[in-house]
C-alpha cells in the first residue's frame, strides 16, 4: 500500500519534471529562433565592412585586390562568425533530448545532452559579436541551466 503510494507519487512528479522540461526546451527554441534569422544577416554585414575597409586602405594607395584575394578572405571572415552549425546542432539535441523524455531511466543521457545544448551556446556566443545574440546566449545558458538542474532529478 504505501509501495503503491510512493510509485504513484514518483510518476506524478516524473509526469511534472518532463512536462517542465518540455517547457524549457521550447523556451530554448524560442530564443534560438531570433538568432536564426540574425546570424546570416551579421555573416553578410561582416562581409560588406570587410570589402569596404579593403577598398578605403588599399584603393587611394592604387593597390588593387584581385577578387580571389577578395573571395578568399571574406570566406574565412564568414567561416569565424557562421554559426549555422551550432544552431542545427542545437535543435537536433533539443529534438533529441525531448525524445529522450519518453524513454525509461533517461537521466545520464539527459545530462549529456544538457552539457552538449551548453556547449553549442558558448560556441554560438564566441562566434558572434552581435550584441542581440550575445543577450539571446545569456537567456539560453540560463534556460540550459535550469534543465541540467532539472536532470540531476531524473533516474
Amino acid at each position: 500500500l504505501a509501495l503503491d503510494a510512493l510509485d504513484r507519487m514518483r510518476l506524478a512528479e516524473g509526469d511534472a519534471l518532463a512536462a517542465d522540461l518540455r517547457a524549457t526546451c521550447r523556451d530554448i527554441r524560442e530564443l534560438a529562433a531570433p538568432i536564426v534569422v540574425r546570424a546570416p544577416l551579421l555573416v553578410e554585414a561582416r562581409r560588406d565592412r570587410l570589402l569596404g575597409r579593403l577598398t578605403s586602405s588599399l584603393g587611394p594607395q592604387g593597390v588593387t585586390v584581385s577578387s580571389a584575394d577578395v573571395a578568399r578572405e571574406v570566406a574565412l571572415v564568414a567561416e569565424r562568425c557562421d554559426v549555422s552549425e551550432e544552431l542545427v546542432r542545437l535543435e537536433s539535441h533539443l529534438a533529441q533530448f525531448e525524445r529522450l523524455l519518453e524513454t525509461e531511466a533517461p537521466g545520464r543521457q539527459l545530462d549529456f545532452l544538457a552539457q552538449e545544448l551548453g556547449r553549442e551556446a558558448n560556441t554560438i556566443a564566441s562566434k558572434s559579436p552581435d550584441a542581440a545574440i550575445a543577450h539571446a546566449v545569456v537567456e539560453i545558458k540560463a534556460r540550459i541551466e535550469r534543465l541540467r538542474e532539472q536532470v540531476q532529478n531524473v533516474e
